[in-house]
């Protein structure tokens, strides 16, 4: 039994060795839930939200820094315009992700203590898929799957806060769209993106050093019978 409990507490030093602090990497996270909450400039959309899939983020507390980042809209959500635009009242996103641009980098970063933080990056990109309908009839005729790319150049502040596990990122332009000949025939969907439900992802090392304790513990319950 001694010499059980002396692996054991061997194994227990070299893990928190290797381990070393749990605040000194970047740590991914994951998020149960979110929403993008939808404004047109010019009053043609009453704020809609529209439901986030695919959410995670990777921060660093030391940084701090926000050093990567996927958010994903969920599929084929429909965009009712209050008035037409190009002849389209209705805006359907296929799909919509949000990542960090070319040249992305951090401008400012500050600890609002208890476990607040606020950093402001750029440029953040937009990647995806929309289509555009009249409900009034086939004129204009309906498009499908045009490509959505826009950067965000202008700097833009999200706030984690990884007591509470919740993220926001405000003032997104998540694309700017042509949908008719005029020159006023642009959709620019402004967001503000609010997620909730942080959850830790597990480090690849640290994943590695549970299995690597229990396979020792197996093998010295092994050992005793």
């Amino acid at each position: 039994m001694s010499i059980a409990r002396g692996w054991i507490a061997a194994l227990a030093l070299g893990l928190s060795a290797l381990a070393g602090p749990a605040y000194a990497a970047p740590v991914t996270y994951y998020f149960t839930g979110g929403s993008a909450l939808i404004t047109i400039p010019g009053g043609t959309l009453a704020p809609v939200a529209l439901a986030l899939n695919g959410i995670s983020a990777t921060f660093d507390e030391v940084a701090p820094a926000l050093t990567s980042f996927n958010f994903t809209t969920a599929p084929n959500q429909m965009i009712n315009l209050i008035t037409p635009i190009g002849g389209y009242d209705q805006i359907t996103v296929n799909s919509a992700t949000l990542t960090p641009g070319v040249g992305y980098a951090h401008l400012a970063a500050t600890n609002n203590g208890g476990g607040n933080y606020s950093v402001t990056v750029a440029p953040v990109h937009t990647s995806g898929i929309y289509s555009a309908s009249y409900s009034g009839g086939p004129i204009p005729p309906a498009v499908s799957n045009i490509p959505i790319g826009f950067d965000n150049t202008t700097p833009l502040v999200a706030t984690i806060d990884v007591f509470n596990g919740t993220f926001e990122l405000l003032g997104v332009t998540l694309a700017s769209i042509q949908v008719g000949p005029l020159p006023t025939d642009i959709i620019t969907m402004k967001a503000d993106l609010t997620f909730r439900g942080m959850t830790q992802v597990p480090e690849p090392v640290t994943l590695a050093l549970i299995g690597l304790g229990l396979a020792s513990l197996a093998a010295l319950r092994a050992r005793r019978i």
